[in-house]
């Protein structure tokens, strides 16, 4: 994964997961971001390898990630929480 360089004072991130999948060709990606009144939305788009992608099953958990203008706005289906559990998994990994 790379560092994606972010000034907080000006940008905000998105980022959009899957959770665990029983994929490795399952993915996710943010399309659009746009305003539409007092709210942001983001359109995402799933991205399913087909039944005859010949890809192995394997645990996966799909994430995208996008740069944006930092607001104010409620962006519509997000949340600035850490999903609950999360960092317990992470710091169970170390």
């Amino acid at each position: 994964m790379a560092e994606i360089p972010v000034d907080f004072h000006h940008q905000m991130v998105l980022i959009v997961g899957l959770g665990p999948t029983a994929g490795s060709g399952t993915g996710v990606r943010i399309t659009r971001v746009w305003r539409s009144g007092e709210t942001v939305r983001v359109q995402e788009q799933r991205i399913h390898p087909g039944l005859d992608s010949g890809r192995q099953l394997e645990v996966a958990s799909p994430w995208a990630a996008v740069v944006v203008p930092k607001t104010d706005l409620n962006v519509e289906g997000f949340t600035t929480q850490i999903p609950e559990g999360l960092m317990r998994q992470h710091d169970a990994d170390r």
